[in-house]
C-alpha cells in the first residue's frame, strides 16, 4: 500500500509513474474509484497517467486504484495506490527564500556550487522547486543548489542580482532578490614561500 498527497493531474501522474513502473513494464492496467485516461509513453520504461476531471477536497478527499505491470514474460506485479488530495484552502505560502551561501570566488570552474536553496513555510512538511525568473546568464539553479554558469571575474563584475521564486506543492510561491558577490582573488591569495630568518 503506498499513499500520495496530490492535487493536480500532474502531481498524480508522477506518483503513479513513480510507484508503479518497475523499469521492464509493458502494460500497466489501471483499476479502481478514480477516472483515468490514456497510457501515454513518456520513454522506452516510462507511462504518464492522467485524470479526466479536476480534483476537489471537498468532493471527494481521497481515492484508491489497484495498478498491475506485467512485463513481456507476463511476470506481473499489482499493487494498490491510496492518491489524497490536498485542500488547499489549508496550504499557506511560502514566506522566505534562504541561500546558504552568497558569495563566490572569481574563476571558479564552471558549475560551482554557489549555495543551497531553503524555502520557509508554515506548511512544514511541503517540499518546493526553485527557478529565476529574471537576472542574467551568469548563474543557474539545479534542484535547490545555485551554480555558476559563466567565468565570474572581480575586476569585471563583483556583485550579482537574481530574482529567484521558490514554488511549493500547491503551485503558491515567493520571489526574491538576492544578492551574489563575487570574491576578489587578489585579496585572498594563497602563501606561495617560506623564509627562515638566521
Amino acid at each position: 500500500m503506498a499513499e500520495f498527497n496530490v492535487n493536480t493531474p500532474a502531481q498524480l501522474s508522477q506518483a503513479i509513474t513513480t510507484s508503479a513502473n518497475n523499469g521492464e513494464a509493458d502494460t500497466i492496467n489501471i483499476t479502481g474509484d478514480i477516472t483515468l485516461t490514456g497510457l501515454l509513453p513518456l520513454i522506452e520504461e516510462d507511462v504518464e497517467l492522467r485524470i479526466n476531471s479536476s480534483l476537489d477536497f471537498e468532493t471527494r478527499s481521497s481515492y484508491s486504484i489497484r495498478v498491475q505491470t506485467t512485463d513481456s514474460a507476463n511476470n506481473a506485479l499489482e499493487e494498490v495506490l491510496t492518491i489524497n488530495v490536498i485542500d488547499e484552502a489549508l496550504n499557506s505560502s511560502p514566506t522566505d527564500i534562504v541561500l546558504s551561501n552568497s558569495s563566490i570566488n572569481e574563476n571558479s570552474p564552471l558549475g560551482a556550487v554557489v549555495g543551497t536553496f531553503s524555502t520557509t513555510d508554515p506548511d512544514v512538511s511541503d517540499s518546493f522547486t526553485y527557478q529565476l525568473v529574471s537576472g542574467n546568464n551568469a548563474f543557474t539553479i539545479v534542484g535547490d543548489q545555485l551554480l555558476t554558469n559563466s567565468s565570474l571575474d572581480f575586476e569585471t563584475q563583483s556583485s550579482y542580482r537574481i530574482f529567484v521564486q521558490t514554488t511549493d506543492l500547491t503551485g503558491a510561491s515567493y520571489s526574491e532578490v538576492l544578492i551574489i558577490n563575487v570574491n576578489d582573488e587578489a585579496l585572498n591569495s594563497s602563501p606561495t614561500d617560506l623564509e627562515l630568518s638566521s
